[in-house]
């Protein structure tokens, strides 16, 4: 090691600075160090004589410098791999359900392309057959049932905001007697048997009619008579187990 080969140390260091590439900065800060040591051991006298760009208390401010700066792009990096990791695993699960949705939505589809009445539950004979768990009479049970056969036929669960004390007025009847035979016979709560009856209208008219197949929720919640389009969509989710426009896209192939 001589003095005068020192600079090219320095001459080095600057390069590397320049193309901010800190590992091989570091690699001859701590190469010029070295050379430092050495030439104070053999040359004292010279090297307290050559002018000098970094001294030694300046090459250990900046290799520490280096090393907090190495260190925190290996913070970034890590974390950078991380959130690129998490948006991969995200997009694959996201198009991994959306593929299993598909297939799910189109099995439900071609269940209600048979008939929408197959997405009821079966009816319970031993229901029937012991109808006097209800405490009604039995003449009245055949009449409140004969009765929504015929609220079913003219279709007058399409009015608006269609209430269990309204229909029980409108079939001669009580709420209570009308709930309790609806729950048995139905299998279904009041408001999911209005809602469902809703659906099947809306189901039937996009299978008859393609302009309907135009409309928008919005529409086709009007037209079922559901009070707002949010609790028309979460009616057909609910009881197609698929959404609308998922629907209407298939019976539109």
């Amino acid at each position: 090691m001589r003095p005068d080969i020192r600079e090219v140390y320095e001459i080095l260091i600057n390069y590397y600075k320049g193309k901010k590439d800190l590992k091989n900065q570091l690699l001859y800060v701590d190469q010029l160090l070295n050379a430092d040591s050495l030439l104070n051991e053999t040359n004292k006298y010279l090297i307290t004589k050559i002018h000098k760009q970094y001294d030694t208390k300046e090459l250990l401010l900046e290799r520490e410098k280096i090393h907090k700066q190495l260190k925190k792009e290996k913070y970034y990096d890590v974390i950078l791999i991380s959130i690129i990791l998490i948006l991969f695993t995200f997009s694959v699960f996201l198009t991994y359900r959306y593929h299993k949705n598909k297939k799910f939505y189109k099995k439900k589809f071609d269940e209600v392309m048979l008939s929408p009445a197959s997405l009821d539950k079966p009816t319970s004979k031993l229901k029937k057959e012991k109808a006097e768990v209800l405490d009604i009479p039995a003449e009245t049970i055949a009449f409140v049932l004969k009765e929504l056969e015929k609220f079913e036929s003219e279709k007058k669960f399409l009015a608006k905001d269609v209430r269990l004390t309204a229909v029980a007025t409108m079939l001669h009847t009580n709420s209570k007697y009308l709930y309790k035979i609806i729950s048995h016979y139905k299998d279904k709560r009041f408001v999911e048997y209005i809602n469902d009856l809703k659906i099947d209208f809306i189901i039937s008219m996009l299978k008859e009619n393609k302009l309907a197949r135009n409309y928008t929720n919005s529409a086709l919640a009007l037209e079922a008579g559901f009070s707002s389009t949010q609790q028309f969509v979460n009616a057909f989710k609910t009881r197609t187990e698929m959404p609308v426009n998922f629907f209407i896209a298939e019976i539109n192939k």
